[in-house]
């Protein structure tokens, strides 16, 4: 055993030597191994990173059409639109709404910001046609070709160097414009720099466009050579590219071999571009003096074991002389501490005179400075005991008072006290020193010559630790020029400068005081509107300063006809409201209406030249039958005034609550009509045209009906005369051609052949593009015949403008159309129209035909238009047959195209072919023999 030992300890070096050797072999076949896998995982890190960027970029450009999106739906471009849909005035707030759109994008641009830079450097509202209507911020002009549709589009433009975001703006589903918003891209290099985690590894990050041009970089000035651009553009997509050979130029400095990642950003042309050095992403490898150094480490080792052993035993003899040595150091730190204890109670001791000595002469230096504040400060300032005692004062004081030092030294503030404050206000002062030990606010002193004047003026209590008051401190500011300043201001804001009547602001003011007035003692309210009629032409005539003077003369005249409590204001040029107080009924208002008529149209002398003109007066009263507001109002004295312009002038017109209401209705009405059919409420019913003696169904007569959702399925006659002569109509008869052709196209196809009669009003055909749409709705069903539609004008409606429809109808007529006269009868019966008018067929009011077995006068009429088809050549066609003996008498007469509820009601187009195949007519009317007519009873 102790050979062994003794054996061990001889080759101990040797067998440590060994073993390291070992590990040294082992960790250099782990390195060379694990060297290959580390470089693919820092590939896919790298490549993991770029795809994070692009998609953060892409996320970027999302956030910024969502933004967009939101500001399109916005509440107060919504209330433009509401407006102008409205057709309000800039008198009513189409303005307010243009400002209320142009502060939202600002303060959009302002707090909308990455990095403290804006994410959009400009915001725009515009119209359909690309023109500007509100906006904020400075952009270029606006490139050709701006793009439409409803859906939110980002458009990048390298060489404005920006992006660009369209968001439609809809008007209750129709679009009216566009939010253009603008950004630069130096947003994007601010993102790439504030998102860097890259450590201590250099990473170039880039974005760029499809052929290599640098939009963005986390470097704020690199350079980009045309043949760096061209190898950054070749670089391929979703991969790591390590054989990338870029020279210097980049800025910075990274000459070698690089590695390069490049990401598409969904949704643009861009790409993610990350450059990072090869050497600084994989190390530097592993090189021959690494691994020489790595094989020399065990050596090394062993040898410095071998050091160290003999080290120990030199170590074991001098730490018995460091022993010694610190205990004679310990000693030698007791006695320097104690030194150092008494020079430290020393110096602590100066350093607390000097100290003292310091305050001293800063205490002298303050005290100096604020008796130099108080002598020269421009504000009045007073010291007073607690009894309020004048003790001290400063030169302002004395220059702004009046007085002398010496005058106001021992006195009491009252001295100086005006007399326009109450004893209130006085109280209330003292009242808030003693709780808060303070006061501020306006006063109106006396100087000594007895002249008044304003001041600002703060009062500070100087209490002692125990909370008692020992001064008072004073100071104030003389705002006499600014309070004059203040009454011009408002005088200017509240009041006409050229007649000196009140305004459209204190009128507003006054009309809502005399509203709850009224409201609360009962009363009643009259509000006139005037208009001066020929006004125009004094301004035309003599000159604008002519025309004022003329207007100042009215205006003080019709001022002076009012009673004290009545407010008259001008609104603007010749317009003038006044609001009467006390008008319980008409008959009290007349009068003053009569005077105000009277006081308007007085003449008046001018250089010897006498000016005269009348006025129109509309008038509405307060409290009504229903609540309204002060703009109101307004609004309807404004409507009767011109009424009573257009009843003639020279006169007043009373607003009428009931057509008033009325209008609203309809107004009410036609905008629930445009929203059924965007909601698809309404729907084509068909009614069948028969030959009553061969039983043959030559059509249908198209009919629509509203799928109402609360008053349920509802007739022509319930909604159509709220659209009659209105643009309404138009847009609710294209709708009815639409479904037509699509009908007529459906049953094509089942085989079915039937024609469609379609009711046109003449507005529709007074459309410029009718026949245009019409051959547009030809080539988009090319399976529908010409003569498959016939429209049907009413005999009225066509007589407004014969020249103009006649026309039309040939157009039409051209095209293979076919023309019916509806309603025959009723209207003129001109025999110039029939003439002149291309229809084929004419049908026959049902209101003479339902009365013609009982009534011989709607017998002889029947007869008569009947003898006239025959006459120029039209085929007559009955409507509201409703009894099989309608029918004898109809094909007796020689009429034999019939339609009514004797043969079919209007159904829907699924249940038509049900009936067409199930179709019998009445026994009585198949083969009756004809009725053969002379041509001297048709004529």
């Amino acid at each position: 055993m102790s050979g062994a030992r003794s054996l061990l300890g001889r080759h101990a070096a040797l067998i440590v030597v060994g073993l390291f050797l070992a590990y040294s072999l082992a960790l250099l076949w782990s390195v060379f191994s694990s060297q290959r896998l580390l470089l693919e995982a820092t590939d896919r890190r790298l490549l993991a990173d770029s795809e994070r960027r692009a998609a953060v970029i892409a996320d970027f450009f999302d956030e910024r059409a969502q933004d967009a999106a939101q500001i399109a739906e916005s509440r107060e471009i919504q209330d433009y639109f509401v407006n102008q849909a409205l057709g309000m005035s800039s008198r009513y707030g189409l303005n307010l709404s243009l400002d209320a759109i142009d502060r939202r994008l600002d303060d959009y641009l302002q707090g909308k910001t990455l990095r403290s830079l804006p994410v959009f450097s400009s915001l725009r509202l515009m119209d359909e046609a690309g023109r500007r209507v509100a906006g904020a911020g400075i952009a270029p002009p606006l490139r050709p070709g701006l793009p439409g549709g409803d859906v939110v589009r980002l458009h990048i433009d390298y060489d404005a160097c920006c992006y660009e975001v369209f968001a439609p703006v809809s008007y209750r589903g129709e679009r009216r414009g566009f939010i253009l918003a603008m950004g630069r891209f130096d947003t994007l290099g601010a993102m790439l720099i504030g998102d860097r985690a890259d450590g201590e590894v250099r990473y170039l990050e880039m974005v760029i466009g499809p052929d290599g041009r640098l939009v963005a970089s986390s470097e704020r000035e690199p350079t980009l050579t045309p043949e760096i651009a061209a190898t950054l553009a070749a670089a391929p997509v979703g991969a790591v590219t390590p054989e990338a050979k870029l020279e210097s130029g980049l800025g910075l400095g990274l000459g070698r071999a690089m590695l390069a990642v490049r990401s598409p950003i969904p949704g643009t042309e861009l790409s993610m571009l990350t450059l990072i050095a090869e050497a600084d992403a994989h190390g530097q490898g592993v090189s021959p003096g690494f691994l020489a150094g790595l094989g020399a480490f065990p050596v090394a080792l062993a040898v410095v074991w071998l050091a160290f052993a003999r080290q120990r035993q030199r170590a074991e003899r001098l730490r018995s002389d460091v022993e010694a040595a610190e205990h004679r150091r310990v000693r030698l730190e007791a006695d320097n501490a104690a030194l150092a204890a008494e020079v430290a109670r020393r110096e602590a001791a100066e350093a607390r005179l000097h100290e003292r000595t310091l305050e001293l002469t800063r205490s002298n230096a303050e005290l100096r400075q604020l008796a130099m504040v108080f002598t020269h400060a421009r504000e009045g300032i007073s010291i007073t005991d607690a009894d309020g005692t004048i003790l001290e004062v400063n030169e302002a004081f004395c220059r702004l008072s009046g007085y002398a030092r010496e005058e106001l030294i021992g006195q009491n503030p009252r001295v100086l006290k005006s007399g326009r404050q109450g004893a209130e206000h006085y109280a209330q002062m003292w009242q808030a020193l003693r709780e808060r030990g303070h006061w501020s606010g306006e006063i109106w002193n006396r100087r000594k010559d007895g002249s008044l004047y304003a001041e600002l003026l703060t009062i500070s209590a100087i209490r002692d630790d125990a909370g008692r008051t020992q001064r008072y401190v004073a100071l104030f500011t003389d705002i006499t020029a600014q309070k004059s300043h203040q009454q011009q201001l408002e005088r200017i804001a509240h009041y006409d400068p050229l007649t000196g009547l009140a305004n459209r602001s204190l009128l507003a003011d006054r009309l809502q005081q005399s509203m709850v007035m009224a409201q609360r003692r009962g009363a009643r309210l009259a509000i006139v509107y005037l208009d001066l009629d020929g006004f125009k032409s004094i301004n035309d005539r003599h000159g604008h300063d002519v025309g004022d003077r003329f207007l100042v003369a009215v205006a003080n005249r019709m001022r002076a006809v009012l009673r004290e409590g009545d407010t008259l204001a001008r609104l603007g040029g010749d317009e003038f409201v006044a609001v009467l107080q006390d008008t319980p009924t008409i008959e009290v208002c007349v009068p003053m209406l009569n005077r105000l008529l009277a006081a308007a149209s007085a003449p008046w002398i001018d250089d010897g030249c006498e000016l005269r003109v009348s006025a129109s007066l509309g008038v509405s009263f307060y409290p009504q039958a229903e609540p309204v507001d002060a703009d109101q109002l307004l609004r309807q004295a404004d409507q009767a005034m011109y009424q009573a312009k257009l009843r003639g002038k020279d006169r007043y017109h009373l607003f009428d609550d009931e057509q008033d209401r009325t209008l609203r209705d309809h107004h009410e009405g036609r905008e629930r009509i445009r929203l059924g059919l965007l909601r698809g409420e309404f729907e084509l019913y068909y009614q069948p045209k028969v030959n009553m003696r061969s039983g043959r169904v030559l059509g249908v007569e198209a009919l629509i009906r509203w799928n109402h959702p609360e008053r349920g399925l509802l007739a022509p006659g319930e909604f159509l005369p709220l659209i009659e002569d209105h643009p309404l109509g138009v847009v609710v008869g294209d709708w009815v051609l639409d479904q037509a052709f699509a009908q007529l196209d459906a049953w094509n196809a089942a085989g079915l052949a039937l024609a469609v009669s379609v009711n046109v009003s003449a507005r529709q055909l007074e459309e410029a593009d009718f026949v245009a749409g019409l051959r547009a709705r030809f080539a988009v069903h090319p399976g529908v015949a010409p003569a498959q539609l016939e429209l049907e004008v009413l005999e009225s409606s066509a007589l407004d403008d014969l020249a103009e429809v006649s026309g039309v109808m040939h157009e039409c007529r051209a095209l293979g159309v076919l023309f019916a006269l509806d309603d025959f009868g009723t209207g003129y019966c001109s025999l110039t129209y029939l003439k002149n008018l291309p229809a084929s067929t004419l049908k026959i009011d049902r209101s003479f035909v339902r009365d013609m077995l009982d009534d011989p006068e709607d017998l002889a009429i029947l007869e008569g238009v009947i003898g006239l088809a025959a006459a120029f050549d039209r085929q007559p066609v009955a409507e509201g047959v409703e009894t099989l003996t309608h029918g004898e008498l109809l094909l007796d007469l020689g009429c034999e195209l019939a339609q009514g509820y004797g043969i079919a009601r209007p159904m829907p187009a699924s249940a038509v072919a049900g009936w067409v195949r199930e179709w019998v007519p009445g026994p009585s009317w198949l083969n009756r023999p004809r009725v053969e007519r002379e041509a001297s009873a048709l004529m």
